[in-house]
């Protein structure tokens, strides 16, 4: 079975600045902040069309809410 967070130790912890670091914590974290932020990225282009990148407006936003 492989090993959990729940695993390894408590899952929920009062304080994060008083729980110990992990290996790796910080490559993790900014790997996991770039790779949401480029899907965040896609679904907006996915969503308003290559375009938008074009004329980024919030004038189709509006125009939904008439």
């Amino acid at each position: 079975m492989p090993k959990t967070i729940a695993h390894r130790g408590q899952f929920h912890h009062d304080s994060i600045a008083a729980s110990p670091p992990k290996r790796a914590e910080h490559i993790i974290g900014w790997a996991a902040h770039y790779l949401i932020g480029t899907a965040f990225a896609a679904l907006l282009i996915g969503f308003w069309g290559e375009s938008w990148i074009e004329n980024p407006t919030t004038a189709r936003l509006q125009s939904l809410s008439d």
